[in-house]
């Protein structure tokens, strides 16, 4: 995201409240890295995005940050840098440098009781150029991206003094974005001028509240509130709006592009298993040669035979059979040529009707995880379906411990599930074909809850109450039910029919996949699909 220096002297004001936190941890992956801060009792993670097209500084939730890391898994040695030199450190300053897209994070660290280090991490905001320097006493001790003797504008290295950015150029003035500039021009109420925005930034500490932000692509412009701006949000929340924009702009294109991917892959191997199924045809084919062998068999031997030869009907086929003999030929060698196909396709066939369950119940595995896949998935959820994928569905991961007896292995929870709370109990969703197995036959009681979207693949939900003997109301049945709905292919229509028992009531279905139940003791509910973040879960 193109931050422009007006959001940035907005990110200076609204983090100073964070001055005193506390960095209790560091951890990173290849498009950032994030703070883990403590301030004033509460924890939050703080990304510092280095993605050429959005370098920007914002809040993650832990599910955002956990999405980061598992669709960027590789760190660059910047994150290890900064945990060696940060972790316990209290943030001291918040500064913009220049008036331009750098933010200055000042920390201090205790080295003993008596020494103190301060440090300074300058954030460059620049698109295309963002970069991540960490500085002690004006000297570099070592930045993401160096810059050599040869570059055009600066000097960028260890123990060589640090120097920002060139002053950005193509605004109309300073601390104003090419943008925000260009807006200022188009307004027509009321009309403010350049040199009065940058007055309103920068002589006074600006109010984020008073401010709006409009996101146009990767680019972010802020305004004040009193300028009309079609699609600008307040600046009430700004952290919290730029790490949101980052993530969806990081995670969504890269989830929507495995999606795809996986889809492709799923698609492909239905299609390999539905060949493996029982062909009816086979059993036809074999009739005839089978007839035909039977025809030649059941002539005189030494007569001359007809080339070729035609037989109207014969018992146990259909329509008239013709038979033709390679020259040189005779009818016996014929016929038990003709045996012996037959035998062949009898044999192929009975042995794809002996694997049927087994490619039924693969098949149902991919019908589900292909169902899943069109669901609302995290990263982490899709990573399980991935791996799933890949083990063809079928194994089931386990950890072994040596400290076991007679070293049985122990089961690990899978990834594809995801665990909720609501005053009443606990909520388990399983996000996978895997997942669901999981969460039916070795998580869930027999007293357990499980709802399931009605006749189509989707998530298997399961309910714990806290008190088993107090009775679920209808306002607690719809929510479940609504649940199960959302993570279904049915989300997207306005009513859905969902079943709903006791977990003793199901019986597995090997033939339908991993997670396959059947069960005739059960009741239905009409609801309407809608996410937990809708139900306030």
């Amino acid at each position: 995201m193109a931050l422009g220096a007006e959001v940035v002297r907005l990110l200076e004001t609204t983090m100073a409240d964070l001055v005193g936190s506390v960095v209790d941890g560091v951890d990173g992956c290849s498009q950032g890295v994030t703070l883990e801060i403590r301030c004033r009792g509460r924890r939050m993670g703080l990304l510092l995005s280095w993605w050429p097209q959005m370098p920007c500084v914002g809040t993650l939730t832990r599910d955002q940050q956990r999405d980061l890391v598992t669709l960027y898994p590789k760190k660059p040695p910047m994150v290890d840098l900064l945990r060696g030199h940060l972790s316990g450190a209290r943030l001291s300053e918040v500064r913009q440098i220049n008036r331009d897209r750098v933010l200055l994070l000042g920390f201090s660290r205790a080295i003993s009781s008596s020494v103190r280090e301060e440090l300074q991490l300058m954030v460059e905001m620049i698109p295309h150029q963002p970069n991540l320097c960490l500085v002690s006493n004006g000297s570099v001790v070592d930045c993401l991206r160096r810059l050599y003797p040869d570059s055009a504008d600066r000097i960028l290295l260890p123990h060589v003094s640090y120097s920002p950015p060139p002053a950005p150029t193509g605004s109309a003035s300073s601390g104003l974005s090419r943008g925000l500039s260009n807006l200022i021009q188009n307004a027509t109420d009321p009309k403010l001028s350049p040199q009065e925005m940058e007055d309103l930034l920068y002589r006074r500490t600006p109010n984020p509240s008073d401010w709006m932000i409009r996101f146009t692509g990767t680019d972010a412009v802020a305004v004040p509130a009193s300028l009309p701006l079609e699609g600008a949000e307040p600046a009430r929340d700004l952290l919290g709006m730029l790490g949101r924009w980052t993530v969806q702009q990081l995670v969504g294109s890269l989830l929507a592009a495995k999606r795809k991917r996986l889809i492709q892959i799923v698609d492909r191997k239905l299609e390999a298993l539905r060949s493996q199924l029982p062909d009816e045809s086979l059993l036809e084919e074999a009739s005839r040669l089978k007839a035909m062998g039977e025809v030649l068999m059941s002539l005189p031997p030494g007569e001359p035979v007809e080339d070729p030869l035609e037989v109207e009907q014969w018992p146990g086929v259909e329509g008239p059979l013709k038979i033709q003999i390679p020259p040189g030929g005779n009818p016996i060698d014929e016929a038990q040529r003709l045996f012996k196909d037959y035998r062949r396709l009898v044999r192929r066939y009975q042995g794809s009707k002996d694997r049927e369950p087994l490619i039924k119940g693969q098949m149902g595995t991919i019908l589900e995880q292909r169902a899943m896949l069109h669901c609302p998935l995290g990263a982490r959820e899709l990573a399980a379906i991935e791996a799933e994928v890949d083990l063809k569905g079928l194994r089931q991961r386990t950890t072994q411990n040596p400290h076991s007896k007679g070293g049985k292995g122990r089961k690990v929870e899978h990834q594809g599930l995801r665990r909720m709370e609501c005053p009443q109990g606990m909520i388990l969703v399983g996000l996978s074909a895997q997942g669901n197995r999981e969460v039916t036959f070795r998580l869930a009681k027999p007293s357990d809850i499980w709802f399931h979207v009605k006749d189509i693949p989707g998530s298997h939900v399961i309910f714990r109450p806290r008190d088993p003997k107090a009775p679920m109301g209808d306002d607690l049945t719809a929510l479940l039910a609504s649940i199960a709905a959302w993570f279904s292919p049915a989300r997207g229509e306005g009513k859905v029919w969902v079943d709903y028992t006791e977990r003793r009531n199901l019986r597995p279905l090997p033939e339908m996949g991993i997670a396959g139940v059947r069960y005739r003791v059960f009741r239905s509910i009409l609801v309407e699909p809608m996410s937990p973040e809708e139900l306030g879960l």
